[in-house]
C-alpha cells in the first residue's frame, strides 16, 4: 500500500499559482508535462533546470517528438520558458517556469461553456458568494486585455506607446518585443528578458526604457559578440 509522506519529499507551491493552474484550458500531455516541469524545479528549491526532452518524455511516457510538440506550445503560451536550448554536446536545454500567470497567452473558449479559467471561485481567497466570481485573476486579466485591445483600435496613437509587461520587472513595447524577435529569436529574446528581469529584481534597478537595456548590454551579456544575428543562444 503506497503510503506518501512529505518529509521524504515534496513540492511546495503557493496556492494562487495552483489555482491558476488548474483554471488554465491545458491538454493532458501538456498538464503532464507542466507538472513535471514543476516537479523537478519547486521539487528542488529552483527557479530554472536543465530538463532534456528526453527526460521530460520518460517522465510521462510519452514520444520524444510529441513532447518537443507540446512543449513549444507550453513556450508559446508563455507558460514555460526555454532559458537556453540543448546542444550537440549533450548539454539540455534549460527550463523555467513563469509563475506570473497574468503574463500566460490562454486561449478562452468562445463556446459559452465554463472553462478551467472561468469556474466561479476567487483566486487566493475562500468561496465567496456568486457576485465576486468575476474576481479570478485570469478572468480579470481577460477583460483588462479585451479592454485594452478596444483601446488599440480605437486609439491607434495610444497604442504605439503603452508598455506591456513581458516579466516580473520588465515592460516594452509590442513594437520594440517584436523587433528583440525578429532580430535575435524568440528563445534569445525570452534570455535576454530573464536575464534584465534578474538583474533588476535583485538589484532594485530601474530603466527609463527595457527594450534599450537590453540593447545598451543585456545582448552582450547572453550573446556572443560575433554571433548577434544568428540567433544563437550563448548564456553567460
Amino acid at each position: 500500500m503506497a503510503s506518501p509522506q512529505c518529509e521524504n519529499g515534496h513540492t511546495q507551491i503557493a496556492n494562487e499559482l495552483l489555482e491558476a493552474i488548474y483554471r488554465t484550458p491545458l491538454s493532458g500531455l501538456q498538464f503532464r508535462i507542466l507538472l513535471t516541469v514543476i516537479r523537478y524545479i519547486y521539487g528542488f528549491k529552483r527557479k530554472e533546470h536543465e530538463l532534456s526532452v528526453r527526460f521530460i518524455s520518460k517522465a510521462t511516457g510519452s514520444s520524444p517528438n510529441r513532447v518537443s510538440e507540446v512543449l513549444n506550445k507550453l513556450i508559446e503560451k508563455r507558460i514555460i520558458y526555454r532559458i537556453r536550448e540543448g546542444n550537440k554536446n549533450h548539454q539540455p536545454q534549460v527550463i523555467r517556469f513563469n509563475k506570473d500567470y497574468e503574463t500566460w497567452r490562454v486561449e478562452q473558449s468562445g463556446t459559452g461553456k465554463q472553462s478551467a479559467t472561468s469556474k466561479q471561485s476567487d483566486v487566493g481567497k475562500h468561496i465567496s458568494p456568486p457576485q465576486v466570481n468575476s474576481n479570478s485573476p485570469l478572468q480579470v486579466n481577460k477583460e483588462i486585455k479585451e479592454k485594452e485591445k478596444l483601446k488599440k483600435d480605437s486609439s491607434p496613437q495610444n497604442s504605439e506607446t503603452e508598455k506591456i509587461r513581458y516579466a516580473e520587472f520588465v515592460k516594452m513595447k509590442e513594437a520594440e518585443y517584436q523587433k528583440l524577435l525578429k532580430q535575435y529569436g524568440q528563445t534569445n529574446t525570452l534570455a535576454m528578458i530573464a536575464k534584465l528581469n534578474h538583474y533588476k529584481g535583485a538589484n532594485g534597478r530601474k530603466y527609463k526604457s527595457d527594450y534599450h537595456a537590453i540593447l545598451n548590454w543585456v545582448v552582450d551579456e547572453v550573446i556572443p559578440q560575433n554571433g548577434k544575428d544568428s540567433k544563437t543562444l550563448v548564456i553567460k
